[in-house]
């Protein structure tokens, strides 16, 4: 029984973990809201106000893009850290036509332009990688927060103030918007837990079970 519970007891937590392994950070949802804001306008101003909505759907690290209006369409990225990867080995204008719009929000350069000039730009020095096939995007790779076209990339240049925050306050954080469970929450569990053994612990002394 104690070997029972104590399985149990080992589940929950690996789960809560997993929970916050595979949700998007407090640093990367903020960073989709901005870069979410910054598209919006980008197509207001080329198409009008009104006629096209950005929406994100985070799941995941996955977040499903969507645009409804003049252009109905939803796809997939992944954004991790800051980092935003995408992959479509077919290749979709309209999907590409979206990520131009994110890559000028990023960059502040047009999107056409950046995948014209895509074999200018590696990761590595960068922070951006676009593989694109008949002027379509098929994969692309770019740190959102740090990406740089005039080279010397380096993913360091985070703001060591705005790391140290995130990692004092995530663990206080619901697991619904996307960090970790509560610590009150988790604490209880595991005295709870604990109690259960102790007390079937005693069971078995006095000849319970």
């Amino acid at each position: 029984m104690k070997k029972l519970l104590g399985g149990l007891l080992s589940v929950l937590l690996v789960f809560c973990f997993a929970l916050r392994v595979n949700a998007l950070s407090s640093s990367d949802t903020k960073l989709l809201n901005n870069i979410k804001s910054d598209v919006q306008s980008i197509v207001d101003n080329e198409i009008g106000e009104g006629q096209v909505t950005i929406e994100t759907t985070p799941s995941g690290n996955t977040v499903t893009i969507s645009l409804t209006g003049i252009l109905e369409m939803s796809f997939n990225v992944t954004l991790k850290d800051n980092i935003i990867t995408y992959s479509n080995a077919s290749g979709d204008s309209n999907e590409t036509l979206a990520l131009g719009y994110i890559l000028k929000a990023i960059t502040d350069v047009d999107g056409n332009t950046l995948i014209n000039n895509s074999s200018n730009y590696t990761f590595n020095e960068n922070g951006l990688e676009i593989v694109a096939s008949s002027g379509n995007i098929t994969s692309l790779k770019v740190d959102a927060k740090n990406a740089t076209l005039s080279g010397g990339y380096s993913s360091s240049t985070s703001t060591s103030t705005e790391t140290t925050t995130e990692k004092t306050t995530e663990t206080t954080e619901n697991p619904k918007t996307g960090v970790f469970v509560p610590v009150v929450g988790l604490s209880v569990l595991i005295v709870a837990s604990v109690v259960c053994l102790i007390w079937i612990s005693k069971k078995n002394v006095f000849g319970g079970f």
